[in-house]
């Protein structure tokens, strides 16, 4: 029996780059095969004129950290889903390691690697990111805020994608608890969220 689609609307637009606190690590973690980090200028101090007195030293300012997420998008855009999701998670990585779990530059990876798996088509993989990092917001941030609207919307649309029945079921719960944690976000959301968990239950196995 075919999985039933049902869409709450148009496919909400990912969250990228526009969140608060943005502030990206300085040092990028290794990622072998992939654009080197930012280096820092060595110090270098300034030559001594030939006189009994010492000159001071002058350090030079290190140069400002490049933002890796146009190059890891660049990496999307040319099909190269599986080194664009390698980096991404590198640096998720790097992010939980320097900032915490519940940081938004953590925050931040993951949801960008929840739109490169929707962007490959693993829509599992994207619904549980997600899933995931609405939690991580709505722990920090009111349920009406923009960023956490959108991971819920995302998180909707990932799973209305999912073409197993068996992995769509696994996921609906926990993208229906999300849902009922919001309540400025439109109804229709969690209604068709369950209408179609309910459906996918009642379903014939195998379907």
């Amino acid at each position: 029996m075919p999985q039933q689609r049902q869409h709450a609307g148009p496919e909400p637009q990912p969250v990228r780059a526009g969140h608060p606190d943005t502030q990206q690590p300085a040092v990028a973690p290794h990622v072998p095969a992939q654009a080197p980090p930012p280096v820092q200028q060595a110090q270098v101090p300034v030559q001594q004129a030939p006189a009994p007195i010492q000159q001071p030293v002058v350090h030079q300012q290190p140069a400002p950290a490049q933002d890796p997420r146009p190059y890891v998008y660049a990496l999307a855009q040319q099909r190269k889903f599986n080194e664009a999701a390698h980096l991404a998670q590198a640096w998720e990585t790097h992010a939980l390691q320097t900032y915490g779990i519940d940081s938004p530059q953590a925050t931040q990876w993951a949801e960008i690697r929840a739109d490169l798996a929707k962007q490959h088509g693993n829509f599992v993989l994207a619904t549980q990111l997600w899933i995931s990092a609405g939690r991580t917001r709505l722990a920090h941030q009111s349920p009406d805020a923009p960023e956490v609207l959108a991971t819920a919307k995302c998180a909707h649309y990932c799973w209305t994608q999912i073409r197993d029945p068996r992995q769509a079921r696994l996921c609906g719960p926990e993208l229906i608890s999300l849902l009922r944690a919001l309540p400025s976000l439109d109804r229709r959301h969690l209604s068709v969220a369950q209408q179609r968990l309910e459906f996918l239950h009642n379903a014939p196995s195998g379907s």
